[in-house]
């Protein structure tokens, strides 16, 4: 087995030096004014960076695959439904009280939103702009509270597009891809639940979208803990964190279990990579990863790509036979920060407890992407728009009643998110967080 403080201190590392995955301008950006040079340096001698290496590899079609993972009952089928907006439930991830609802994985298509700078090109252009899938005129970054979520990827997209021009920018629909997988449980890696059936689903995704239950009423197995419900919460008031209801252990765990099915494959494999060390060059082929995105990894860590591709790697061999447990463990974080780039989608943020749990997650991750949502309130207010009985748009701060609907249950429903998703949040959070994901 692993040792479960090097897994832990090597995926902490590498989310903490997360300045190395950025492209070039955005680095920059980053660095000004803290004296480090080290991105400009790499700029001018040519040097391509993560971002830029996976960029470098799109050829043909754009399809943009966002994974979803969690563990059950998270709120991953009520989010996929939620971005892909099926026309009916037999189309839809099944939802339901109980864990592995989802056992199959599901694809969907769905939209996210990316900054259009037409509006700076001047009026006329702008009006005769009509793109494929429109516009989303109601989404607003800047209702992002900045204490439960963390937008830094698509904050930094926008002003790439736009520069300081941030509130002319029009956001403009772009089709993606949405893969729903069966929930993750601990000792996956090992062949629970699905098991590394599972894992294997998500090699075809661009990014995940890590959906965490932030009310803490369910346990690692997705089942309700005792004590807790929605309405109530647990430890809303400052109370006690019962063992298997933590959203912020969750997160750990999660992203524990993909880092161990990856450093088990590349361990089984290491005895060829120390004997012919070129091979580490194509170790991590089979997770569809551009190879100028694995030779950033390498770099990273401290490997010089040519001693390993010059001579069989003879030149490296060395460097290999000196590594250990913990070298081998940063490597696997790095690639999997680079190649598996992770948002947290603090789902179910209108329950009691989920502003605290939130808060806790912020405090103790704070350069991770995160979004607080409730996946459940845009799903019915998208369903119920679609059937006339309310007025709604896509990332709205509010929603109201349509004319001539005089359903009582609706109303009351309305009334209910504005007051504890809309109004709070600005929004339900679904399509920020997609689309803070793709950012």
């Amino acid at each position: 087995e692993a040792d479960a403080n090097l897994v832990t201190q090597a995926i902490a590392e590498a989310s903490a030096s997360r300045n190395w995955l950025l492209p070039g301008a955005a680095r920059k950006h980053q660095n000004a004014g803290t004296g480090d040079t080290s991105a400009a340096t790499a700029d001018a001698a040519g040097g391509m960076h993560v971002a830029e290496a996976a960029d470098s590899m799109q050829h043909g079609r754009w399809d943009y695959v966002v994974g979803l993972v969690g563990k059950p009952s998270a709120g991953k089928s009520s989010f996929f439904n939620a971005v892909t907006q099926p026309m009916d439930e037999d189309e839809g991830a099944r939802v339901a009280a109980f864990p592995f609802t989802t056992i199959d994985p599901q694809t969907g298509r769905g939209f996210a939103v990316v900054p259009d700078p037409v509006a700076l090109l001047g009026p006329e252009t702008a009006s005769q702009s009509k793109p494929l899938h429109g516009y989303a005129p109601a989404f607003d970054l800047g209702r992002a509270n900045p204490e439960l979520n963390n937008t830094q990827p698509l904050q930094q997209w926008c002003s790439a597009a736009v520069g300081e021009r941030v509130a002319e920018v029009a956001w403009r629909r772009v089709p993606i891809a949405v893969k729903d997988v069966a929930g993750l449980v601990p000792g996956a890696y090992q062949g629970r639940g699905r098991g590394n059936a599972f894992l294997n689903d998500l090699c075809e995704a661009s990014v995940l979208v890590h959906v965490v239950d932030a009310s803490g009423c369910t346990d690692k197995e997705g089942r309700a803990v005792v004590g807790c419900s929605p309405e109530g919460g647990r430890g809303a008031e400052g109370g006690s964190i019962e063992e298997g209801g933590d959203p912020l252990a969750d997160i750990g765990w999660v992203r524990e279990e993909i880092h161990r099915w990856v450093f088990n494959n590349v361990r089984t494999k290491w005895g060829s990579v120390r004997r012919r060390p070129s091979k580490l060059c194509d170790l991590f082929s089979g997770y569809h990863a551009p190879q100028a995105l694995v030779y950033e990894v390498l770099e990273h860590v401290g490997l010089s790509v040519h001693k390993l591709l010059l001579n069989n790697g003879v030149g490296a061999i060395d460097t290999l036979c000196a590594w250990g447990e913990a070298d081998l463990h940063k490597l696997v974080a790095a690639f999997l920060a680079a190649r598996f780039p992770i948002l947290l989608a603090l789902n179910k943020c209108d329950t009691a407890s989920a502003p605290r749990h939130i808060r806790r997650i912020r405090e103790a991750l704070p350069q991770e992407p995160a979004v607080a949502m409730s996946a459940a309130s845009e799903r019915w207010l998208a369903t119920t728009a679609r059937k006339g009985q309310v007025v709604y748009q896509d990332a709205a701060p509010s929603a109201s009643v349509a004319p001539g609907c005089d359903d009582a249950s609706v109303a009351r429903q309305v009334a209910e998110l504005n007051r504890r998703v809309l109004g709070p949040f600005g929004g339900t959070g679904a399509l920020l967080a997609v689309s803070t994901a793709v950012a």
